[in-house]
This record gives structure tokens, C-alpha cells and sequence, in this order.
């Protein structure tokens, strides 16, 4: 199965300005167990890429993530093909960008309650933002969002960006 997988993504080319691409070129191993299949992962980082940029750009729910500047700010670094649709707000036009220049006042607000509530726990927290959509029509979004600390085997580090997913209520 592991085989199969890394042969069906061996097709992939840039993606958002990230390569990614598993080799296709070399015989493709075969793995007797899970920690075999992690262990290859973790030494190969052209399949470590590939997952982190898959998972995400294939999640079939809203996702994104924010960079954390001093303030706190919060500014979009990338959301995933389904937030687009979800939201008609295109990638280009969010990437870079804080949420007050994208969204109305109060979806930011919002928005920002439950970013500052994860840098506040440190922790995963689950919440629902209000969104005023583009057509008008106000939206409640069931989400999970997490921090990316700057050292991710030390929880006491930095928090360097605010990870989230989510989904309209009653979706």
C-alpha cells in the first residue's frame, strides 16, 4: 500500500512555490510494518515535504495557517484549496494579509478571540467564529486551532504560528 501511494504521487511538481515530488526514478521500497514506513519517511525529506503539503492542500475542510507577529498579529501564510471555496476568498488574496483587511470588523474579532485564546492556553482549543460572508449572509464556523511553536519537541518555545481547520455549522 505505501508503495502504491508513493507511486501515485510521484506525478507531483511545485505546488505554491514548494517543490514536492516523490522520486519515481529509483526502485520504490517495501515496508514490513509501520515503523518502518515512518523511518523511511523521516530520512527521506522529498516524502516528508510531500505529506505535510498533501495533507493540507487535500483536507477536504477549510484550513490555513497564521504567522504570529509581535502584537499579537496574526497574518495568513496559506489557506487550502477547500477554504477558497468555502469562503470565495482566493488564496492570493488572503496570503500575506491580516484578517481586518480581508473580513468585516466583527468576523475579525472573532477570528482573533479564538487565535489569542490558543496563544493564551498554548494548546489546542476548539471554537466557533461568526463570519460575515461576501454575499452577506452570516456564517458560524465550528473550528480547531493549535500553535506551531518554533521547537516542536519544546512546548515552552515560542508560538510562531496559529494552525487551524474548520467547518460551517450544520454543514
Amino acid at each position: 500500500m505505501v508503495h502504491a501511494l508513493l507511486a501515485d504521487h510521484a506525478h507531483l511538481r511545485s505546488r505554491g512555490g514548494l517543490f514536492v515530488m516523490a522520486s519515481s526514478d529509483r526502485e520504490q521500497p517495501s515496508f514490513s510494518d509501520q515503523a518502518e514506513v515512518v523511518a523511511f519517511a523521516l530520512k527521506d525529506p522529498r516524502i516528508a515535504i510531500l505529506g505535510r503539503t498533501l495533507f493540507m492542500e487535500y483536507l477536504p475542510v477549510p484550513a490555513w495557517v497564521k504567522m504570529v507577529q509581535p502584537g499579537p498579529r496574526f497574518v495568513m501564510l496559506r489557506i487550502n484549496p477547500a477554504y477558497e471555496v468555502a469562503t470565495g476568498i482566493p488564496a492570493s488574496e488572503y496570503a500575506g494579509h491580516l484578517d481586518a483587511e480581508v473580513w468585516d470588523g466583527p468576523s475579525t474579532s472573532s477570528f482573533e478571540a479564538t487565535d489569542r485564546e490558543v496563544l493564551e492556553k498554548r494548546t489546542a482549543c476548539r471554537g466557533i467564529d461568526v463570519a460575515t460572508m461576501q454575499d452577506g449572509s452570516v456564517v458560524r464556523w465550528c473550528n480547531w486551532k493549535w500553535p506551531m511553536f518554533e521547537r516542536p519537541d519544546d512546548r515552552d518555545d515560542r508560538i510562531v504560528a496559529i494552525c487551524g481547520f474548520g467547518e460551517r455549522e450544520n454543514a
